[in-house]
């Protein structure tokens, strides 16, 4: 049933730089131009806003089960839509895991890559809001710095943009889309 070459696009950035935002924008003008698209959202933020802080600390069992989440909510779209926005990369239980073990590194980087994925980090404000994180903005801005690292020591292609340069995402994906 499965037929379409959903490109996945992440948008990468530490808490608060702006990825939430960016991913509804995105999305709205992807479906202006008529292209079957869908967000799927940061399960680890919702795990905030429930209160369930334990979940986040950083583990290496607590990250898997947030990455078989977040891998579940795209996976299940994937062949169905033109485009996923999503603001939770696979990738983020290498940002956020604590002492991430080589088997769980690989899991991570390989289901990363099996996927058409269009990468984009988006450059932060000098806004930060507080409120349904639990990073604060010095935490924020070293976890930047990391998912740089992360990209590059693992070669995964990402483009820089910010929120005024958007027109420039769309314009971009839906060529991808469309060829």
């Amino acid at each position: 049933m499965p037929s379409k070459n959903t490109l996945i696009v992440n948008l990468f950035g530490g808490p608060a730089a702006g990825k939430t935002t960016c991913a509804w924008e995105i999305a709205s003008k992807l479906k202006k131009q008529r292209l079957v698209t869908e967000y799927v959202s940061e399960y680890a933020k919702e795990l905030v806003w429930d209160e369930k802080l334990d979940i986040l600390d950083g583990s290496e069992p607590h990250q898997h089960h947030i990455f078989e989440v977040q891998t579940h909510r795209v996976e299940r779209l994937v062949g169905k839509v033109d485009v996923v926005v999503t603001d939770a990369t696979l990738l983020n239980s290498l940002v956020f895991g604590v002492n991430v073990s080589d088997a769980f590194r690989s899991e991570i980087i390989d289901n990363f890559n099996r996927f058409n994925n269009f990468n984009l980090f988006i450059q932060r404000t000098s806004y930060f809001e507080q409120e349904g994180r639990i990073h604060n903005l010095a935490q924020s801005l070293e976890l930047d710095e990391k998912i740089i690292d992360i990209l590059a020591g693992n070669k995964i292609p990402f483009e820089t943009y910010s929120h005024r340069t958007l027109d420039l995402v769309i314009m971009k994906i839906c060529l991808l889309v469309k060829s």
